[in-house]
């Protein structure tokens, strides 16, 4: 089971000409940016995303992504 903890998120009222509201579960979205510097970049961005999959298939929550990407 993967948690999400979110504080300091206020809402507002609708105004007065709202007729309608639709609500709807829509998931979660996670982007993390990481820079390399120096030599062999190729080859710590290679190493980061094999620590990233390790740490989650230890956690058995590899595969409970709808997508999970990797850009260099």
């Amino acid at each position: 089971m993967c948690r999400v903890h979110l504080w300091g998120i206020r809402g507002a009222p609708p105004p007065s000409t709202t007729k309608l509201g639709i609500f709807y579960r829509g998931g979660f979205q996670s982007e993390l940016v990481v820079n390399a510097t120096g030599y062999a970049t190729a080859e710590k961005y290679e190493l980061y995303e094999k620590m990233i999959r390790s740490g989650l298939k230890q956690k058995g929550v590899e595969d409970k992504f709808d997508l999970l990407e990797f850009q260099v």
